[in-house]
């Protein structure tokens, strides 16, 4: 591995999904509120939250890996 870390970032490219922003404050609270973690999830597309762009195409992070990043978070 070269030690000069801008030769390195040339050399690594990121593998999988990039990561998109969770807004965790609000899943929080939402949370204490009592909502259901799908209906957060449903809120936080409607607010515009959980969108990312693959190859010029703007996506929505599915639910299935939403729950795995809470899950990261400790929710």
């Amino acid at each position: 591995t070269p030690s000069n870390s801008s030769a390195a970032s040339d050399v690594y490219k990121r593998q999988g999904r990039r990561p998109t922003y969770i807004p965790i404050d609000l899943v929080r609270k939402y949370l204490s509120l009592g909502l259901s973690k799908k209906d957060i999830y449903l809120l936080l597309i409607e607010k515009g939250y959980l969108r990312y762009k693959e190859r010029g195409e703007v996506k929505v992070l599915s639910y299935h890996q939403f729950l795995r990043r809470l899950k990261v978070y400790g929710l």
